[in-house]
């Protein structure tokens, strides 16, 4: 061997050598720092006697050049255990755990090595950060256990301290409440997961932030996909709820600022029937289809993946020439990616899924920006460390399941990839470390920093982590989508067995790069679209041409001719276009059934309110405009029928009174009110709720900024229901029974297109030129707030009252931020309804 190998092979001994003791120091650090909580003496900022809440600690110990250190301790809250007992909960919990502590330990010794910002920051701030981990499972109710019990230990127990601020959970249910919580003992709380857009509300959450973006993110990089590949026009199809509507409002607004047009619809979630499933899927695809989009943007839950994409090819709008671009939220992108979505072969689910793509928020690309690529490697660093292993192992918390304790063997870091969540996780202790450290120089004694001012200082961050680019919005600290990595992955079929394939999204085809701020394709990749070739579809379907003699004969005769014909054309295109639209709401009368005598809920303006059911479902259904031989006293807004009108609503006071004596929905219990109470709310209760998540209203609403003119200019229900019963009130001298039927018809035209999930459900109206208008809508069970709030028997507190606050807000919000604005214009306790779990 001569010098210059002796030489080499010496230099490649010391390099080993060197990332062997590198490995071996893995958590060597927050070992010392847990030592130092369990053995040393510690001052409390916050100890009085029986303190509850937030605190941080004070040694008296030199080190690192600082005369003492300042402890925060951050409680990590993760899913390890579900219902389920799925094994998949266990692995990403424990990645995100790893990162977590490989985050606090970078920190704690100010290694740059992934985060060039915290590089000496030992040196530069004498905080210390420590955690702990706990199963929050899938229940708020475990986790908001647990997190009381953190709150509630002694002030002076340094080895189980309190915590200056809390992580997690990934679940926005959880997340929600958790948040809840902290905010009233003044805890800031970070999430490294959660997307629900509700968490962005910073009056109901004003000490939340999080690392990973929202819902709303993920509607603003589907519209950016599609802009890349010049598409200008484009539909959306999401659930009637509020993680559907949030995602809709997302892409609504990023459609406007980018020029865009769109069509939207939207399905429910609430039905349980097959037939009422697949009939308003139906509903909602046929909005979609009038539209004649080819580029559609679906926000699904995984139980309804299957049925939408198997009616809409059905219906040809999936297959061939059409491109679905589903988001990868409320988990479907693990749910597909995984093989858990497994169909019939030739079925027609089978052949709507593929060549469609899925886009979702990854964590970071392997090779695309050095900052993944060096946590990856730091996060496999631990499993090739026995002591580092041990140690994280032995952060695992008990399952609140029962199931023996999450911990992984060395080989979980060489097998794979650390799961996304695991990034984002390491970039939000970062953050907070270095949030916490400055807003501790902000303060005069250079100690005491409020949950406020950590938030603060939390939202004012950016730096380039382990996720990308670390940027928050401006308005609420959550993350900026651009910021994150997205991918879009092209599904293609995996044959199971002779009957069965499953569809797994190829490797990525398209990426956003957070640091360029636009998609890429992969060089090595092809994205392969329904027809089985890479030519995408046309923008849109065009509208076929129809009696092509017919448009030139009218030119040569004449300009006269040819202006008359096209009006007549244009007028039954518009009929024609009305009357297959008006078809979706209108109900024959003879698929509402009656109970003999009628159930009656109240008295509306022109005439009785009755329950009736409605292919299965129960419904309310009252007359909304007075009947051919009513008299209407047009000043004051009222009739006075000389009968009680036709068919069901023909009742004799016999009749009235046999029904009132029947069981109703108001008296479902005795004990919460009395036959007296539930005869007087039957009377007034409204057929209408406020806007809120899982209930409804429409009372007053009118299209438009300001009110207007028209017949229902006002109200489109009333004390007695959601129904017109204030039309007529700034008309004057009109008593035309067509006239008043037309306007109806053009009021349903509105109520038909309200879907949302604060917005009562106008299910459809009886319009059949033999019987009085009817309108049929959802039939509630607890009636009027108003008659809540007069019942002496039933006693209010800050669990119910709070809850239905709320609710109202969120909806009367929905309205106003319709452009144009939709104005209640009568909102009263008298028109908020409460359902039979007490939401308003």
């Amino acid at each position: 061997m001569n010098f210059t190998t002796m030489i080499l092979a010496q230099q490649i001994f010391l390099f080993q050598a060197l990332i062997l003791a590198v490995k071996a120091t893995i958590f060597q650090n927050a070992v010392f720092y847990d030592q130092i909580r369990e053995t040393e003496q510690a001052t409390a900022v916050y100890n009085a006697d029986g303190y509850v809440g937030r605190n941080l600690y004070r040694v008296n110990k030199t080190f690192d050049h600082h005369d003492s250190l300042l402890f925060c301790h951050l409680p990590t809250f993760l899913e390890y255990s579900d219902d389920l007992r799925s094994p998949s909960r266990c692995m990403i919990s424990y990645s995100a755990s790893a990162a977590a502590i490989l985050a606090i330990h970078h920190f704690n010794n100010g290694d740059g090595s992934i985060v060039p910002e915290i590089t000496d920051i030992n040196k530069r701030c004498n905080l210390r950060l420590t955690t702990e981990m706990l199963d929050s499972g899938s229940s708020p109710f475990q986790a908001v256990r647990s997190l009381t019990e953190v709150l509630t230990r002694p002030s002076s127990s340094f080895a189980k301290p309190q915590p200056c601020a809390i992580l997690g959970s990934e679940i926005s249910t959880v997340t929600s409440k958790l948040a809840t919580l902290s905010g009233v003992f003044d805890l800031f709380q970070v999430s490294s997961s959660a997307l629900s857009s509700e968490l962005d509300d910073l009056k109901q959450y004003p000490l939340f932030a999080r690392s990973h973006t929202d819902v709303a993110g993920f509607g603003e990089m589907s519209i950016s996909f599609l802009k890349s590949k010049n598409i200008n026009t484009f539909c959306t199809l999401v659930p009637n709820d509020s993680y559907g509507m949030g995602f809709q409002q997302s892409v609504l607004q990023t459609a406007a600022s980018n020029g865009m047009r769109h069509f939207s619809s939207s399905y429910l979630t609430t039905l349980t029937s097959k037939t009422e499933i697949d009939a308003d899927i139906k509903g909602a695809l046929q909005v979609l289809k009038d539209s004649r989009c080819n580029y559609i943007i679906g926000a699904f839950y995984t139980k309804f993946l299957s049925i939408i994409m198997g009616i809409a090819y059905d219906m040809g709008l999936a297959g061939p020439g059409k491109f679905w671009l589903i988001s990868g939220t409320a988990s479907v992108a693990p749910f597909t990616l995984s093989g858990n979505f497994i169909v019939e072969k030739e079925s027609s689910a089978a052949k709507a899924i593929a060549g469609n793509g899925i886009t979702f928020c990854r964590g970071g690309i392997p090779g695309v920006g050095g900052n993944y690529d060096k946590f990856t490697q730091a996060w496999r660093n631990i499993g090739e460390s026995p002591e580092a292993l041990d140690y994280l192992n032995s952060k695992q918390p008990v399952l609140v399941n029962g199931d023996a304790s999450c911990t992984k063997p060395a080989d979980f870091f060489s097998q794979g990839l650390p799961h996304h969540i695991s990034t984002f996780t390491y970039d939000a202790i970062v953050s907070l470390g270095v949030s916490a450290c400055d807003a501790m120089n902000s303060t005069e004694n250079n100690i005491v920093f409020s949950s406020k001012e950590h938030r603060d200082s939390f939202a004012s961050k950016s730096f380039r982590g382990a996720s990308g680019d670390f940027i928050l919005r401006e308005n609420f600290p959550t993350r900026t989508a651009d910021s994150s990595y997205f991918v879009m992955v092209n599904m293609k079929e995996n044959e199971l067995n002779d009957t069965h394939v499953s569809y797994k999204g190829s490797p990525l085809v398209y990426y956003w790069d957070s640091g360029d701020r636009q998609w890429e394709r992969r060089q090595d990749s092809q994205f392969i679209y329904a027809d089985g070739t890479t030519t995408p579809p046309v923008e849109m379907d065009e509208l076929p041409i129809e009696n092509e003699d017919n448009i030139l004969l009218p030119i040569l005769l004449g300009a006269g001719f040819f202006i008359l014909l096209l009006v007549i054309l244009v007028a039954a295109y518009v009929i024609h276009k009305n009357n297959r639209a008006d078809a979706f709401w209108q109900v024959k009368l003879e698929e509402l059934e009656f109970e003999d005598p009628p159930e009656i809920l109240g008295r509306g303006t022109f005439g009785l309110v009755l329950v009736a059911r409605y292919r299965g479902t129960e419904v309310a259904v009252k007359r909304v405009i007075p009947s051919k031989e009513s008299s209407v006293d047009v000043d004051k807004g009222s009739s006075s029928s000389g009968r009680r009108g036709s068919g069901v609503f023909e009742l004799e006071d016999d009749d009235i009174e046999a029904a009132r004596s029947a069981p109703t929905k108001k008296a479902i219990n005795a004990e919460e009110s009395t036959e007296e109470d539930s005869n007087l709310s039957r009377e007034n209760a409204p057929l209408v709720k406020t806007p809120t998540p899982g209930t409804r209203s429409g009372s007053g609403i009118f299209q438009g900024t300001k009110k207007g003119s028209g017949i229902f200019q006002s109200a489109i229900s009333s004390r007695k229901g959601k129904a017109v019963t204030s039309i007529l009130r700034t008309i004057r001298g009109i008593d035309s029974y067509d006239v008043l039927k037309r306007e109806f018809i053009a009021e349903m035209r509105l109520l038909a297109k309200l879907r949302h999930p604060c917005i009562t459900t106008v299910m459809g109206a009886v319009l059949d030129g033999v019987n009085e208008p009817m309108l049929v809508m959802e039939c509630m069970e607890r009636g009027s707030l108003h008659d809540i709030l007069h019942n002496k028997t039933m006693e209010l507190d800050g669990e119910l009252i709070l809850p239905l606050l709320s609710d109202i807000t969120q909806g009367m919000r929905f309205l106003h931020c319709a452009n144009p604005a939709v104005i209640h214009g009568d909102l009263k306790s008298a028109n908020v309804l409460v359902d039979r779990k007490f939401r308003a």
